[in-house]
């Protein structure tokens, strides 16, 4: 009764200094808002983006070191067949800190959830209710420490959440097309000015510059995929799919004249090849079977 009291209190201090520091950055920015809702868009946009960092940081840290603070609530216990297995072990630890992972996702899905609900219907939503908001993700981090485990297996909110992820890859690609296309907009604009200015040719150059780069990231990505992934035939079967992929919108990037009779941008293409080169490294990385990743070793 004494180790479950004390673990309960351990949640609920590490749940209060996570609100502390939502409520400091709020605080801060709220104070140095303009506008007559008290926030300004960007501040607020700010705001969010740093409820996200410190949320990233808090999963990532419990999920590698959250076993030191001996949090042994039964929540934490998610997909560990057998609880009776020491800490010292490594397979509870592991299990725990996936558990901290699904409850901090959770939270986050639900406050931005209901973000989005309540912008759509008054756009002063999105700037204001710091208050209210902030206080409901404290409560909400601090309840799912004590949701049953049943809420996040395989049958519940991790299954939906593996689902939901495919749309969330959708439209982040299609958000980083988009700034792609501004940031190639933006410096090609620089350097043949639409205003009748003098030309700047070095923008061009910096344009071939940033997307040298960006594919050199691929270039050099792929191979070492194939060098440490490809001893599993899921990894030459991912390693395979981004090449491909990466070819042939390359291909129609330089050739879109010959297509649909409109100038391609090499930029936005060479950031999709190296953000798919990531994607495929990072999902190779995150197969459970530790013997298709160069530096684990199967227990």
């Amino acid at each position: 009764m004494g180790a479950l009291v004390s673990s309960a209190f351990s949640a609920v201090s590490l749940a209060c200094q996570t609100a502390t520091c939502c409520c400091s950055m709020a605080s801060c920015c709220m104070s140095s808002a303009t506008g007559a809702d008290g926030i300004s868009a960007r501040t607020a946009k700010l705001l969010y983006i740093i409820i996200i960092g410190l949320f990233g940081f808090l999963a990532t840290w419990l999920r590698y070191y959250g076993d030191q603070m001996k949090l042994n609530l039964g929540a934490w216990e998610v997909h560990c067949t057998n609880s009776t297995v020491p800490d010292d072990a490594g397979y509870y630890v592991y299990c725990k800190g996936d558990a901290a992972v699904y409850r901090i996702s959770f939270v986050l899905a639900v406050f931005f959830g209901i973000t989005t609900v309540g912008a759509s219907v008054s756009k002063g939503f999105h700037r204001g209710y710091w208050g209210a908001k902030l206080f409901f993700l404290f409560v909400m981090l601090l309840i799912c420490f004590f949701i049953p485990n049943s809420f996040f297996d395989n049958t519940g909110y991790a299954w939906v959440a593996r689902v939901v992820s495919i749309l969330f890859l959708v439209i982040q690609i299609l958000v980083l097309i988009d700034f792609a296309y501004v940031w190639n907009d933006d410096w090609v604009e620089r350097a043949f000015p639409s205003d009748g200015s003098d030309d700047n040719r070095n923008w061009i150059f910096m344009v071939l510059g940033a997307s040298l780069i960006l594919y050199m990231v691929a270039l050099v990505g792929i191979p070492l995929i194939f060098t440490y992934y490809g001893d599993c035939a899921i990894g030459v079967v991912f390693g395979s799919l981004t090449l491909t992929g990466i070819v042939i919108f390359t291909g129609i990037t330089l050739f879109r004249f010959q297509l649909v009779e409109q100038e391609g941008a090499i930029l936005p293409a060479s950031v999709v090849a190296a953000y798919c080169t990531y994607l495929c490294w990072s999902a190779l990385e995150s197969n459970p079977n530790n013997e298709c990743k160069p530096f684990q070793t199967s227990e």
